[in-house]
């Protein structure tokens, strides 16, 4: 059986944590989370639990609704397992994750000093949105699980990080 993709041990971890849950409810969370580099539609989501559930890693209950008739996803024995499994797979190269940015400053030279400035200002201005969508995210963010906020405090460090990398690349194209 071929091992289970990152969007997959992801969704997974998240009915694990948040079980019982309605797939709208975990598609709702992906959807307002500023953290994830994942797909955070339904076409993505609703498809990953349906593998999910035919790898028996999850499981469904009926749940009460007023309106409509609801299926709750737990996570299995197996599904947590999963999960566990999941975390233990490190990656070297996960360790300096993939960065557009990074590799993008490389090639700065075919621009003009203008357009340099232009597109310094441009990624300014799109890191100063990701910081106040991480700001509200946690204001909004109910999660009591501690380990949530080391997730934002290293979203946090790495969008002050990108800011202070900024300021020096600004220094050297004045």
């Amino acid at each position: 059986m071929r091992p289970l993709t990152e969007l997959e041990s992801l969704v997974l971890a998240q009915i694990w944590k948040e079980q019982p849950i309605t797939a709208y409810a975990l598609q709702k969370i992906f959807s307002l989370s500023p953290l994830g580099r994942y797909s955070k539609s339904k076409g993505a989501i609703y498809p990953t639990i349906e593998r999910l559930e035919k790898r028996a890693l999850i499981t469904f209950q009926e749940g009460e609704h007023p309106d409509r008739p609801s299926k709750l996803l737990i996570s299995t024995m197996e599904g947590e397992d999963e999960v566990r499994k999941w975390l233990f797979d490190l990656d070297p190269q996960e360790m300096l994750p993939d960065d557009p940015l990074r590799t993008k400053v490389m090639f700065l030279s075919v621009l003009r000093k203008r357009q340099k400035r232009e597109w310094i200002d441009a990624v300014g201005e799109l890191v100063d949105q990701q910081c106040t969508l991480l700001d509200d995210y946690r204001e909004i963010n109910e999660d009591p699980d501690r380990f949530m906020e080391f997730a934002h405090l290293n979203a946090k460090a790495t969008v002050v990080q990108r800011i202070s990398w900024l300021k020096k690349l600004r220094e050297v194209v004045r």
